[in-house]
């Protein structure tokens, strides 16, 4: 009976290990790197809350030119637009301008009536907050003007 185990077990070992290993030859490969172009990235958010009637619009700016307009309500909408390259340059302009670096984080009682509005402003790692009313920087002025105008170039 042993023998019968032994010869089964060679003739398995033999059957399955019996190839000797063979070396493959290393060849020089390079995988294929898509190129892509850079992605959009957001410039600026521009949110306008509050009101008589609870307004509540957020304003994204791509760095490609697209515009999005988020409406939170009872019918939330999301409306898609395109800024022109010199709305955009203008922008940007505003945003690089070192003034525009120097301003403070808000303007004005952030907490002072329920009926007006308030808006935030962020790019990057800088928020500004302020509400109708309020007196803050020219920069800062030109810059909501600019976004105001975006906001109304959105079709409906």
């Amino acid at each position: 009976m042993k023998r019968v185990w032994l010869s089964l077990i060679l003739l398995f070992l033999v059957s399955c290990g019996g190839a000797t290993p063979t070396s493959v030859p290393a060849t020089a490969t390079t995988a294929a790197t898509p190129t892509t172009a850079a992605s959009p990235e957001v410039l600026l958010t521009f949110a306008q809350t509050g009101g008589i009637a609870g307004i509540n619009e957020t304003l994204t700016v791509w760095s490609d030119g697209k515009l999005e307009l988020a409406s939170v309500s009872a019918a939330s909408t999301l409306r898609i637009g395109e800024a022109t390259p010199a709305q955009l340059s203008s922008i940007q302009t505003l945003l690089n301008d070192p003034e525009f670096a120097s301003l403070a984080a808000s303007y004005g009682d952030l907490g002072s009536c329920c009926d007006m509005f308030s808006y935030t402003l962020t790019t990057g790692n800088k928020s500004i907050a302020t509400i109708d009313g309020a007196e803050y920087p020219e920069i800062l002025a030109n810059l909501f003007g600019e976004l105001q105008t975006l906001k109304q170039s959105i079709p409906q």
